[in-house]
């Protein structure tokens, strides 16, 4: 997989349910990487993301999601669907998010507001545009 792709982002949280089932399931030999992270070294490539604290301030009378809360929270949840976003366009570095903060054990995901100027960061210098069109040139 690592061959084929240029970065992977993993959410994990441990309070999950559902993965706590399949992890039973699988008699504890390979913990889910959506419930526990990803290993102690991942491949370069890889980032783990914990959803964990963020998910115990959530109130399932006030989200969206389908199924099972423990298990689809993120469903309609707008710090998740930013952060996916801002990680799926990769002009931010997936470590510099402004919904991703370094915790102990690796990155948190906490609310956040893309960038005030992101928008115009790709376009040209005034100063730039004013000499395009100074006269004598």
């Amino acid at each position: 997989m690592f061959d084929r792709s240029v970065r992977l982002t993993n959410y994990s949280n441990r309070n999950d349910k559902v993965l706590g089932v399949s992890n039973a399931k699988r008699l504890g030999t390979s913990p889910r990487a959506g419930r526990v992270g990803l290993p102690v070294n991942p491949d370069s490539k890889a980032v783990n993301v914990d959803c964990s604290s963020y998910f115990l301030t959530k109130n399932p009378a006030q989200s969206m999601f389908n199924g099972t809360f423990n298990h689809s929270w993120h469903i309609g949840d707008p710090v998740f669907a930013l952060d996916l976003a801002l990680t799926l366009e990769g002009e931010i570095d997936r470590h510099a998010l402004p919904t991703r903060q370094a915790g102990p054990e690796g990155l948190v995901l906490k609310p956040g507001q893309r960038p005030a100027f992101q928008q115009a960061w790709d376009s040209d210098s005034p100063a730039r545009a004013r000499r395009a069109i100074a006269p004598g040139e």
